[in-house]
């Protein structure tokens, strides 16, 4: 009988004391046992012991997420899909939300608002309201230009250059200063649909806007040109997502996904195409950080994990094609559903139409876990953090955004 343990990290009880982890063993019944090492007599070396002998037969530990820690709630109606991301500023210490109250907002969703009363500074548990969630702390609130709902929103990366926050409301694209709050461009014209996702290249040179009009526009982000330098029109649908792959040579990928279940890779620097079929619309895609894999969220409830090939300075770029897993058990067929993959990329998360988030291990592709978001209500957006696999984000339809993590060391009230 196959045995699964998993190893469950360290979290605060009521008093503020840390308790031992405990751990999960699973048959392949599905039987389920608690054992604290207490309960068992375990204590010091002996249950060091135990878990070294767990991990040398293969057991390796899942990460295992117990609490919502904040929520980021000043939005009237939170868009989804495409309306929460994590960015590298400061190693991933603040996020970002758009919302249909036609404003963009900076977060640091590893603090309480000092501004909240006494009675949410406690953390809810995994199956808390909302309303028991203690907030996260808003930074700053950005409305200049926005006379739309936003559908997407992202940020650049560079910390040399100035930080540039990109966002679409409807057709238009519009780049703010992310530390001045200053207006910087508007990009309008082209797309004659909403803009359903939006990518921005590492120092601001270029932004690509993806539109409900099956076309992915790129503007040029140093010129003072309003109109797009290209145009791709490859798509026979609506375009759901775009991604840039960039790398310390000349090298650029630029990565969309489509409804009429497509994945196209495009080589700049070699003017180079290629296609990946997926048999079903895709609402969403998601790199690992070694970049050899693309998970894709598709309208039939599976996530296909492709491979791909990762960008070299000397060496042909694009998609790989090979069908590497497939991904089934959460609820999917109305929504733009997303999907990411956790820094060590070891799980995959899919949002859920059930009201759930839920976690794939990405080799054996089974169930790991479900965070009840918001029962009833689609959870459609999702966040992970980029650099630690501790962090999440989830956006539902029940006007709530809430971070969850497994490690409560990185939140604090002052």
């Amino acid at each position: 009988m196959r045995i699964v343990i998993k190893m469950k990290h360290f979290i605060v009880d009521a008093s503020g004391s840390k308790c031992k982890p405990s751990l999960q063993i699973m048959c392949r019944h599905h039987c389920h046992w608690s054992l604290h090492p207490n309960s068992l007599g375990i204590k010091g070396q002996s249950y060091q012991l135990l878990l070294q002998v767990c991990l040398g037969l293969g057991m390796r530990p899942l990460i295992t997420f117990q609490r919502s820690y904040a929520s980021l709630t000043s939005h009237h109606f939170l868009l989804c899909p495409s309306t929460t991301t994590l960015y590298h500023l400061e190693e991933g210490k603040y996020c970002l939300t758009g919302g249909h109250d036609r404003s963009v907002r900076l977060w640091n969703p590893f603090r309480y608002d000092p501004a909240a009363t006494s009675s949410t500074t406690t953390p809810a548990s995994s199956t808390g309201r909302p309303s028991s969630i203690p907030p996260a702390l808003p930074i700053q609130t950005y409305t200049a230009g926005y006379t739309h709902p936003i559908t997407s929103v992202t940020a650049t990366e560079s910390r040399t250059a100035t930080q540039i926050l990109v966002a679409a409301s409807r057709e238009t694209l519009v780049v703010s200063d992310l530390i001045t709050q200053q207006l910087k461009r508007r990009f309008q014209g082209h797309h004659v649909s909403t803009i359903n996702a939006v990518a921005a290249a590492k120092h601001a040179e270029a932004y690509l806007s993806a539109s409900y009009d099956g076309t992915v526009a790129i503007w040029d982000g140093r010129s003072s040109d309003t109109r797009p330098i290209q145009v791709l029109k490859d798509a026979k649908d609506s375009v759901t997502d775009v991604h840039i792959v960039q790398n310390d040579s000349d090298c650029c990928i630029i990565r969309t996904s489509s409804v009429d279940g497509k994945v196209r890779t495009y080589d700049v620097r070699k003017g180079l195409l290629h296609t990946d079929d997926c048999g079903s619309p895709i609402t969403s895609m998601a790199l690992t950080k070694d970049g050899e894999c693309l998970a894709v969220s598709c309208l039939d409830g599976t996530i296909r994990l492709l491979q791909q090939q990762q960008p070299q300075g000397g060496e042909e770029a694009g998609g790989g094609g090979e069908l590497l897993n497939t991904f089934t058990g959460h609820q999917a067929g109305n929504y733009a559903l997303q999907v990411g993959i956790l820094a060590n990329d070891e799980t995959i998360l899919s949002a859920s139409e059930d009201g759930t988030c839920i976690l794939y291990d990405l080799v054996r592709a089974t169930r790991v876990q479900a965070l009840q978001v918001a029962p009833g209500r689609p959870v459609c957006a999702i966040a992970t953090h980029p650099k630690h696999s501790s962090v999440v984000i989830t956006a539902s339809y029940n006007e709530t955004t809430t971070v969850w993590s497994h490690d409560s060391s990185q939140f604090y009230a002052e």
